[in-house]
């Protein structure tokens, strides 16, 4: 175990640490581990250190060590904290000095060493009882040192400041509470304008100077803003390029359709009613201002659709290749599938009633004279169960992304479940773990008492 533990944590330190000090020069050399942040894997040091301190607990309960250089430590952060309270500033310098940190700084330093140290000392002490009352081969001292244990790495860390309050983070802005009365039911998202749009002069002035970096990330909306207030996305900065093909190659078309001036019907195609963007920026085709405050302007396309609808009119392709070129084509309202067939299509009236909506589960009702699609916007991808009428059909492409239904005329109840994948195989995990967990646990007492 101690092998393992010592392996893991040399690895760790190699791959998490080594890269941040290698010469700048070599910053073109093809790496033999291409991570874009090794410094993630430092969590691996964390679980080496884990095992460390499991296979010390263990090691001590059975063979207990002296604890005299223990207590001797304790002295040393007893005497270093008389000795700062006593020479404050030589404490303060000294500090600075040793972490080559700013001059202007000792007094501050001289200010909290004192309280630090002794706090330190405390702390200290209190693990050496623990360590002591974990040789005890009575329960009460062992179940008082687990305690100890446990309880002085929470002491140790209470002070990580918290920058912000919870209302502060999680409060809606002026522009989510107007699309909260706007859209009540959630049925349109919100386009980021300022995404397609060049660099902002306003947008540069408030970052560095009046805004926070936490009152940027909740004005703009194409980072988590969307799902920070529950109003959903279409088309967002992905930083680690992790979404599907699908959604990413019709993101790469978006910023094209930006560039047009009829671009109008892609976007509202998409249910993209409201924009955002910086006072500075021009409108995207389709969308006017409707209000704003002093650094925003906020926008919306008056001919947007909802997210879920019976289409009105629709083309079928056979493949992707062809929905790709025909979606720049598409007219207002109409929507592209890959249903394996060539045809156009056009429906009567029709209607959607929304009974159930979340992340996990949709429940609707259709009515409709003749066939046609309902189209969803939610990404295409096969682990869902979809049940129209308690039979399960299947769901093709529509948009390049998203997803359309075939319905039959007269009226429908479809249940739409998602799936986690392999969720039926790895929910089994910590059952088996515990079984496992069971029979080792179980073998280790039989053989003590042999």
């Amino acid at each position: 175990g101690a092998r393992f533990a010592r392996s893991v944590l040399v690895l760790a330190l190699a791959v998490s640490v080594v890269p941040s000090i290698l010469p700048g020069s070599w910053g073109m050399w093809s790496s033999p581990l291409p991570l874009r942040n090794p410094e993630k894997l430092a969590v691996a040091i964390a679980f080496a250190l884990a095992m460390f301190a499991a296979l010390a607990f263990d090691a001590w309960g059975l063979r207990p060590r002296r604890l005299r250089w223990a207590i001797g430590i304790g002295g040393v952060l007893a005497a270093a904290a008389l000795g700062c309270a006593a020479l404050p500033e030589a404490a303060g310098g000294l500090a600075i000095l040793a972490i080559r940190g700013d001059p202007n700084l000792a007094s501050v330093a001289a200010r909290h060493l004192p309280a630090a140290l002794c706090e330190a000392g405390v702390l200290w002490m209190a693990t050496v009882i623990a360590l002591d009352r974990l040789g005890s081969p009575r329960r009460p001292g062992w179940a008082l040192a687990v305690a100890i244990l446990t309880l002085v790495p929470i002491v140790a860390n209470r002070k990580i400041a918290r920058s912000y309050r919870q209302e502060e983070i999680f409060a809606p802005t002026a522009f989510a509470r107007s699309l909260a009365r706007r859209d009540p039911e959630g049925a349109y998202r919100t386009l980021d304008e300022s995404l397609f749009r060049g660099p902002s002069a306003v947008e540069r002035a408030q970052y560095s100077g009046a805004l926070s970096d936490l009152e940027f990330s909740r004005r703009v909306w194409h980072y988590q803003t969307p799902a920070l207030f529950g109003r959903g996305t279409v088309f967002n900065e992905d930083f680690d390029n992790g979404d599907l093909s699908r959604v990413e190659s019709l993101r790469k078309v978006s910023h094209i359709a930006a560039g047009f001036r009829d671009s109008e019907a892609f976007f509202g195609a998409m249910a993209l009613r409201f924009g955002i963007r910086f006072r500075d920026q021009d409108a995207l085709a389709g969308y006017h201002s409707t209000g704003g405050d002093a650094l925003q302007i906020w926008d919306e396309h008056r001919h947007a659709l909802p997210d879920i609808r019976l289409l009105d009119r629709w083309r079928e392709v056979p493949e992707p290749v062809s929905a790709f070129r025909s979606i720049a084509n598409l007219q207002q309202g109409e929507a592209v599938i890959e249903s394996g067939a060539t045809r156009e299509g056009v429906s009567g009236d029709g209607s959607v009633q929304v009974l159930h909506r979340s992340a996990e589960r949709l429940a609707l009702e259709t009515q409709s004279g003749a066939p046609g699609w309902l189209f969803v916007l939610r990404a295409f991808w096969p682990y869902r169960e979809i049940l129209l009428d308690g039979n399960p059909v299947e769901a093709y492409p529509a948009q390049l992304a998203f997803c359309a239904v075939p319905i039959p005329p007269g009226r429908h109840r479809l249940n739409w479940e998602e799936r986690v994948p392999g969720l039926q195989f790895s929910g089994w995990g910590p059952v088996l773990y515990g079984i496992i967990a069971s029979g080792l646990l179980a073998t280790h007492v039989r053989r003590r008492k042999k």
